[in-house]
């Protein structure tokens, strides 16, 4: 910022020197002798200027790099207004040196300026045109994967597993210990590769906008209690407590959001201590719906906080096997339903996986 302001100020005193202008360049009526010598004012911008570009990823300029929609456009708008700069100083230099009146510059700066604008204008929309076509492309390539790895690696998977199952049934007769063992060995590397192509395509499907919810008004008390006795079972029995108020409903996929609080109880239970409890907890504030799940285990690194819900991500001390989709799978459904979700955490203390809805009224 400090950068960008000492080089505006050394532009203007620039034109003021050229225009002869003693009100561009400095204020001697407020501040005696204050007027900005014309070595110092293109110090001034070349200083200015070489810190904007040895430092790009620092202050405003950071907002130029890259290829987001912002940059591209900012930096069209920026190119228009660099080839422009150089024609205002030669007008005002002319007119400084009595080749042409000073209205004449100002006339000619208005009407260069006006067809560098429109220049501008249809270059700026000629790159958006073309990112808007890369972005269709890239869509239908998408598209293309999507169906590519549905029909040509679920289905055999598919079909592997089931096989692989009907020899542990006995299908093919009885086996031997070392071969019981390998099948099952292979039964569980085809179930996580067919469960991390499910996932996959489910997040693709959210992403894309293809999922189709049914949105209806849901009592979360009675559902949040059906999940829990459900994943009340074997080692997790008596391990999550739920505290949740009766008479809380919000507009939701059942389905999915079952899938979402199921996610957050799972982890919980994969890090949480065995002798610590997982708390689920339903409350309102006004209109504003909160779902939380609290685990007692050793919390996100500070470091891997950023990454959570990014597609793969796993902390890199993460004792337990997964996908590293769930976490993505359940912002983009929650996204979907319009609500917001994050998490809270500290080492040593634990997490706290949340999500938000609006609050919604009983159908009748």
């Amino acid at each position: 910022m400090l950068a960008l302001g000492s080089g505006l100020i050394g532009f203007a005193s620039v034109l003021g020197h050229l225009f002869a202008n003693q009100a561009r360049y400095g204020a001697p009526s407020l501040f005696p002798h204050s007027e900005i010598a014309p070595a110092t004012s293109v110090a001034l911008v070349i200083l200015s200027a070489g810190t904007l570009v040895a430092r790009p990823e620092r202050g405003m300029i950071s907002a130029l790099t890259g290829d987001r929609p912002g940059a591209i456009a900012a930096k069209t708008i920026l190119a228009g207004l660099t080839a422009l700069a150089p024609v205002i100083v030669l007008l005002a230099l002319g007119a400084r040196l009595g080749w042409y009146p000073s209205s004449t510059a100002a006339a000619l700066i208005v009407f260069i300026g006006a067809a560098q604008a429109v220049s501008v204008v249809f270059a700026l929309a000629k790159r958006l045109n073309e990112i808007e076509e890369a972005r269709r492309r890239a869509q239908r390539l998408r598209e293309e994967v999507i169906g590519m790895t549905s029909h040509e690696l679920q289905n055999p998977l598919t079909t592997v597993l089931l096989t692989v199952r009907g020899l542990l049934g006995g299908a093919a007769g009885d086996l031997n210990e070392r071969a019981t063992t390998m099948l099952r060995l292979s039964e569980r590397a085809v179930e996580r590769m067919v469960r991390l192509i499910e996932d996959f395509l489910n997040l693709e499907k959210l992403e894309s906008g293809q999922a189709q919810l049914r949105i209806e008004a849901i009592e979360l008390e009675p559902l949040l209690a059906d999940l829990v006795a459900g994943m009340s079972l074997g080692d997790s029995a008596g391990r999550i407590v739920l505290r949740a108020a009766r008479g809380i409903h919000v507009e939701a996929d059942r389905e999915r959001l079952a899938c979402v609080v199921a996610n957050f109880i799972s982890n919980a239970l994969k890090y949480s201590p065995p002798d610590r409890p997982v708390e689920l907890v339903l409350s309102q504030a006004e209109r504003t719906v909160r779902v939380c799940v609290r685990d007692h285990g050793p919390g996100i690194p500070a470091e891997f906080q950023p990454h959570v819900f990014q597609r793969f991500a796993r902390a890199a001390d993460a004792g337990t096997r997964g996908t590293g989709l769930g976490l993505s799978i359940c912002k983009a459904i929650v996204d979907q339903m319009g609500g917001r979700i994050g998490f809270e955490s500290t080492a040593g203390e634990g997490t706290v996986f949340f999500f938000e809805l609006a609050a919604c009224e009983p159908q009748s």
